[in-house]
């Protein structure tokens, strides 16, 4: 016990932690106008590279036990790196995809999406109608935060007949449906991109 670190300062309030270049132990709060979470409360340690504080690199750790996130920082914090949010093994979260009205996931088969902590995210389609799909009609759409910066293009399958098509992903996150002339009553595919930031 007499090894622990004490905790040096109260939590930072409205205060930017690149103002905190000396070998230090902070704090930061919700209103603090930099951390690297957006509005979180934690704590954190700055670590000069030097003794006089011209360079080094800051980590935080917030409350709500997301990743650490660290940055370097130059010319006494005059410069300063954007965060970077440390990987953890923490598996990203499964997120059921609310399909568009008429349409049910295709007996046995999930229709799902999650972002990993790369920001890459994956969309399992799983869309069975009783009418056959109009072309171009849209199935599902994603939520903000889980979109592509680009209108993008992806192969699926019809699981009966095994008829190819294509689904459309444009910026708002509406996937849609392409077999053409084909006449098919569902569709299932599994595709990622990596979110518009």
């Amino acid at each position: 016990m007499l090894n622990k670190v004490s905790y040096i300062d109260p939590p930072l309030d409205n205060v930017a932690i690149a103002t905190q270049i000396t070998a230090s132990l902070f704090g930061f709060n919700n209103t603090c106008p930099d951390d690297p979470y957006g509005g979180s409360s934690g704590v954190g340690i700055t670590i000069p590279g030097w003794g006089n504080g011209v360079w080094g690199t800051q980590m935080a750790f917030d409350y709500n036990d997301r990743s650490p996130a660290f940055r370097q920082y130059y010319s006494y914090g005059q410069i300063v790196n954007p965060w970077i949010r440390l990987a953890t093994a923490t598996p990203p979260e499964e997120i059921p995809l609310n399909l568009a009205a008429g349409i049910s996931v295709v007996a046995s088969h999930p229709a799902l999406f999650w972002k990993n902590q790369f920001g890459e995210v994956t969309v399992v389609v799983s869309a069975s109608k009783a009418t056959p799909f109009i072309d171009t009609e849209v199935i599902a759409t994603l939520p903000e935060g889980f979109r592509p910066k680009y209108t993008m293009i992806f192969p699926c399958v019809a699981s009966d007949t095994r008829d190819t098509g294509f689904l459309y992903m444009d910026r708002l996150g509406a996937i849609q449906v392409s077999f053409g002339s084909k006449s098919e009553k569902n569709v299932i595919a599994c595709f990622s991109f990596v979110a518009a930031p």
